[in-house]
């Protein structure tokens, strides 16, 4: 599993704006320990992960945290 935190920005200095919480989104599935994961430079949305034993790569999108895409043979 992969957690992903999504942090609010706390260097706003609006006084009417509530306090906001620090958000949590796991990714699963990948069948053995994740061993790599890797932001697309191009696009921060797409997180690239590679488990043990396994012989795909991972694309997920971080805003909905599904699996996309498995790129086969790595």
């Amino acid at each position: 599993m992969i957690k992903i935190l999504i942090a609010p920005n706390f260097e706003q200095d609006d006084e009417n704006d509530q306090p906001k919480d620090v958000m949590e989104l796991e990714l699963v599935g990948h069948k053995a320990i994740v061993r790599t994961v890797c932001f697309n430079p191009v696009d921060p949305t797409i997180l690239l992960s590679g488990g043990l034993l396994e012989s795909n790569v991972k694309v997920w999108d971080t805003e909905s945290g599904s699996n996309i895409a498995n790129l086969l043979g790595h």
